[in-house]
């Protein structure tokens, strides 16, 4: 990546990341494997590419006072990952996104409580419309929990560990590079998704040759690429602003399931799409004005 200066590339490099991680659920769909499974070789692939990239570019781990936290946010990140997945394959993907993606409400409350740092009303609006969004992208059918309660457990569940995720890692982003916090962090989630697979008797190696490309797209553009551009943005934005703008994915994943999955929106879910990036961009007034 281009060298940055003064992270006046934050909201592009996290732009493009919201496009790269948009293809996540698309990619879970096609490997259709056990949400862990799908987890792992996502981490797997992403940690190969990483490794490589910091051998090139001789790159050094994170100071070791940063370790623990950066370890920490990875095990987080494999548990969101996990459940998220799995979510995907147990509930529709219109029902389960809307509860998958609600970790800006709780990155907004925790930032108020934690760190006594109220959002904006700027802030609140943009929330409101990008949440009104995806329920409209839902068609109301997140209201029907009886129908998916397990599946929306596991949605939450994740969404509570990305916030986590995106929390306890704000303090310490910006003081590793984007490289080494990115390497640092997947070795983490791999070094806890591959005893998990394993405890859990999950099949790794006997898959389908399209699970294979579906699980190394999903390594090498949602991970690899994605969050590269993401953990550099996160390095410079306010978690608050920044996790708003990861809403982006769910228009992403609606217009990438029409050439891949044959899914065609319909007006109402090209009316909840334009409500989303209207709330995004509201939100980010602030931190780019």
């Amino acid at each position: 990546m281009p060298k940055i200066v003064e992270g006046r590339f934050a909201y592009p490099a996290l732009i493009a990341g919201v496009l790269c991680i948009g293809s996540s659920p698309i990619f879970v769909r096609l490997a259709d494997v056990p949400g862990p499974v799908s987890a792992f070789w996502r981490m797997a692939f992403a940690l190969a590419g990483l490794v490589a990239l910091s051998m090139l570019r001789r790159e050094r781990l994170p100071a070791a006072g940063l370790r623990g936290a950066i370890a920490l946010g990875g095990l987080f990140f494999a548990a969101d990952l996990s459940l998220w997945n799995q979510s995907l394959l147990q509930v529709p993907v219109a029902v389960c996104t809307p509860v998958g993606n609600s970790a800006p409400l709780w990155v907004g409350l925790g930032a108020w409580i934690v760190w006594k740092r109220r959002p904006s009303s700027l802030f609140w609006t943009g929330l409101f419309l990008a949440m009104a969004g995806m329920l409209v992208l839902s068609g109301g059918a997140v209201l029907e929990a009886g129908r998916y309660a397990g599946g929306i457990a596991m949605a939450l569940a994740a969404s509570l560990f990305y916030t986590f995720y995106l929390m306890g890692t704000s303090k310490v982003r910006s003081r590793a590079t984007t490289l080494s916090f990115t390497t640092f962090s997947t070795l983490a989630s791999v070094a806890v998704l591959l005893p998990l697979n394993l405890g859990t008797g999950q099949n790794l190696f006997s898959l389908s040759s399209q699970a294979w490309w579906a699980l190394l797209g999903l390594g090498l553009v949602a991970h690899l690429a994605g969050w590269l551009f993401i953990n550099y943005a996160l390095g410079h934005l306010p978690p608050e602003n920044a996790s708003i703008t990861l809403l982006g994915q769910t228009v992403v994943a609606t217009i990438a399931a029409i050439p891949l999955l044959g899914e065609v929106p319909d007006a109402r879910q090209l009316a909840g799409g334009a409500l989303v990036l209207a709330g995004i961009w509201w939100a980010g007034r602030r931190s780019r004005g």
